[in-house]
Parts: C-alpha cells; sequence; structure tokens
C-alpha cells in the first residue's frame, strides 16, 4: 500500500483562513467607504437640484448595513425615514376630491418615495434626476477609494 504523510497542512489550513478573513474585512471597508462616497454625492446631488423645503430629505439619505448575501456582500443606500409633513412636493395639493396618485392624504410620505418622485417626474412636475447624477458623481472616487483599501490590505499580506 502507498502512504502519504505531511507536515505542516494544519498551519498551511489556518494561514488560508486568517488570509481569507484579512480578505472579508477589507470587501467589508471598502463596501463601507464606497457608500460613504456615494452618500456625500447623492447628498450634494441633491442639493444641486434644489430639493430641499425642510432639509429632511438630504439628511435621510443613508448607508444601512453589510449584508451577507451567500458569498456576496451588499449595501443598501436610500432615503430613510418619512417627513413630518404630508406629501408636497408640487402640482398643488387639494384636500378635496383631486386626489393625485401618490399623495398621501393623512399622515407622512416616506423619503424614499419623494426621492422617486423627484427622479423621475410627474405629468406636472418635471424630472430631477438627482440619483442618477449622484451616481455618476460619486462612481469615480468611491472606486479610488476602494482601490485604496484593496492595494493597502494586498501589501500587507505580501510583505
Amino acid at each position: 500500500m502507498a502512504e502519504i504523510n505531511t507536515t505542516g497542512l494544519e498551519e498551511l489550513s489556518s494561514a488560508f483562513m486568517r488570509h481569507e478573513q484579512a480578505a472579508d474585512k477589507a470587501v467589508e471597508d471598502m463596501l463601507q467607504a464606497e457608500a460613504d462616497e456615494y452618500v456625500k454625492a447623492l447628498k450634494h446631488a441633491a442639493a444641486g437640484y434644489n430639493i430641499r423645503k425642510t432639509g429632511g430629505f438630504i439628511e435621510s439619505i443613508k448607508a444601512g448595513k453589510i449584508k451577507d448575501e451567500g458569498t456576496a456582500k451588499s449595501i443598501e443606500i436610500v432615503p430613510e425615514g418619512r417627513a413630518d409633513h404630508g406629501a408636497d412636493y408640487g402640482g398643488g395639493y387639494s384636500n378635496m376630491s383631486n386626489k393625485r396618485k401618490g399623495k398621501a392624504q393623512k399622515g407622512n410620505v416616506r423619503y424614499a418615495t419623494i426621492g422617486y418622485i423627484f427622479e423621475y417626474g410627474t405629468s406636472s412636475l418635471a424630472a430631477r434626476p438627482w440619483h442618477t447624477q449622484g451616481l455618476l458623481q460619486g462612481e469615480q472616487p468611491a472606486y479610488s477609494k476602494a482601490q485604496e483599501i484593496w492595494e493597502k490590505y494586498v501589501s500587507s499580506t505580501i510583505s
């Protein structure tokens, strides 16, 4: 019978595990840094389109927590929360029989809904593509930050 002997296989296995954990941490740091850059760019784009009634919408744009989806990780950047006023994003408001689609008659409207209305517009409100513009503005700075973090990780694992 053939016989195989190995020495140091456990050490090699644990080294691979440490490397995987360090890479996982680097990816999370990259995602968080990219999200911060995109949030900054989205807020700047929204302010550039004068989407400011109370300032709540711009302040509501936030990055969520990092989610594990199997082997992938993701992070959502959305306007969170609700406005402390009724839906009033242009086109007038009448509490009579003039009900407009998407308008809350009572209660507060979600900031995500306000953002959607501003992005795509309505029949009486021109589109203000703050989201598209913000994503375009944030792409290069986010990529640069992520690349910087990854290069630090690679240089620390090589040396």
